[in-house]
């Protein structure tokens, strides 16, 4: 057996087909790892990732909304994006036909690597596409072999406190050892060790052997023909191979930087630590470089700071705490505490004659002569919003704003972002409007 394993040996499959809901606004039209972050996306992390430390092939499982994301990788990536290229995006139409969803995280797995064995891989490094990080496989592929052995299945883990650890999935490991003896998808309180601080939360980053891949994924599809399994990695996988004793589940202590961001308030607090404070410094990392469309730029000089990539307008206009996605034009106005996302192909982002403080504006937005400003929360415009003139939207709290129209057509679709962040909602003239009465103006539309 190696002594360690070479990268060019390993594939890398990112899962990047989730919905997103509690980021409500800015997944109505896309993936959630299509999210931009300054000049990337969220899936971009884990590719780069994957890319940094030597991997050559990866997939990326899509399904929801993925048009923006192929863009993306095609711009991006351009002669290295594409079927058996070292970049490729697949969704659940390539192995079945007419099927337009997996049917949960495993079943994902198990059809990106109906593909991938054609790859000759002898590993497989299983990845979220939806969060921002960053690290180096190789810390893991150089003691693999040695310290867990080809018949193991690994998981990365972070410590969380124990007031986070009912977000994620927990692993209990025997004393004194990195085996895992207990699993609990999401635990309340009470099912926590008591007296205990932190725990290892599941990261949904998983590797091992191909063969074990396929043995596991193989046995998951044949609980699920039978109504045993909902085909999901943390809910059935590991839970079952724990139960069944037959398979070495064993955790791997992730050292490096993590961020779930999946809600706004997250996202934008980990924008500004990334590429305001730098901390960590991700983007000056030229050794390790995350797939962009724009180079970062950082402004920092006494108390102003602000980031750009990519074609950015700045003209007679104050901004400051402010991160800019490339295809922003700011006229006139004071941008401050702010997450601009920038144009989509030719269409820009543009600020005109206005104030715009602690919002997230997603791209082709036009706010002209206009003030969207939050005292102690977010206002997110959702995405083709123009804001009429004069409109003044000053949330003390959490908003959206959007068209009418769009308000009233995805109403469905930002429940659970409504009632996780108890945000007003607002159309592009200012008109608020109660839940409730959207949810009713649907009914009689449809």
């Amino acid at each position: 057996m190696s002594a360690y394993i070479r990268a060019h040996n390993v594939l890398a499959v990112v899962l990047v087909g989730g919905e997103g809901s509690r980021l409500g606004p800015l997944t109505l039209y896309r993936t959630k790892p299509a999210v931009m972050v300054g000049p990337t996306m969220l899936a971009s992390f884990s590719t780069s990732a994957a890319l940094n430390c030597g991997i050559d092939k990866v997939l990326l499982a899509s399904q929801y909304l993925p048009f923006s994301l192929e863009a993306f990788y095609a711009e991006t990536y351009g002669s290295e994006f594409g079927h058996y290229k070292k970049i490729d995006v697949i969704g659940p139409h390539h192995n079945r036909d007419n099927a337009t969803r997996y049917k949960g995280t495993a079943d994902a797995f198990y059809d990106a690597l109906q593909i991938g064995a054609k790859h000759q891989r002898e590993y497989v490094l299983g990845l979220s596409g939806d969060h921002i990080y960053s690290y180096d496989f190789e810390k893991l592929f150089s003691i693999f072999p040695e310290v867990y052995g080809d018949d193991t299945f690994i998981v990365f883990t972070q410590k969380v406190p124990r007031e986070e650890a009912s977000r994620f999935g927990i692993l209990e490991t025997e004393e004194g050892s990195t085996k895992v003896r207990k699993f609990v998808e999401k635990p309340s309180q009470s099912e926590l060790q008591p007296g205990q601080d932190e725990f290892d939360a599941s990261m949904g980053i998983y590797f091992a052997p191909l063969r074990l891949w396929q043995r596991i994924l193989e046995a998951d599809q044949q609980r699920g023909r039978e109504g045993k399994s909902n085909f999901d990695i943390g809910g059935d996988i590991i839970p079952h191979m724990i139960e069944e004793g037959q398979i070495n589940v064993q955790v791997f202590n992730f050292d490096g930087f993590w961020a779930d961001v999946g809600e706004p308030k997250a996202l934008y607090e980990t924008c500004r630590s990334i590429f305001l404070n730098r901390n960590p410094d991700i983007f000056g990392d030229r050794m390790n470089p995350i797939g962009s469309v724009g180079d970062p730029n950082f402004y920092s000089s006494n108390n102003l700071s602000y980031f750009t990539s990519g074609k950015f307008s700045l003209k007679n206009s104050v901004v400051n705490g402010s991160i800019f996605s490339p295809g922003v034009e700011v006229r006139n106005s004071e941008v401050l505490d702010s997450i601009l996302l920038g144009k989509t192909e030719r269409n820009y982002l543009s600020i005109n004659n206005s104030t715009v403080r602690n919002a997230i504006i997603d791209k082709m937005c036009n706010i002209n002569q206009a003030e969207i400003i939050s005292d102690d929360g977010l206002v997110v415009v959702a995405r083709r919003t123009i804001v009429a003139k004069d409109v003044k939207i000053h949330a003390k709290g959490n908003a959206v704003v959007a068209s009418f129209t769009e308000l009233v057509d995805k109403i469905h679709r930002l429940e659970k972002y409504i009632e996780a962040t108890g945000a007003e909602l607002y159309d592009n003239f200012g008109n608020k409007y109660e839940f409730a009465e959207l949810v009713e103006e649907r009914a009689r539309r449809t």
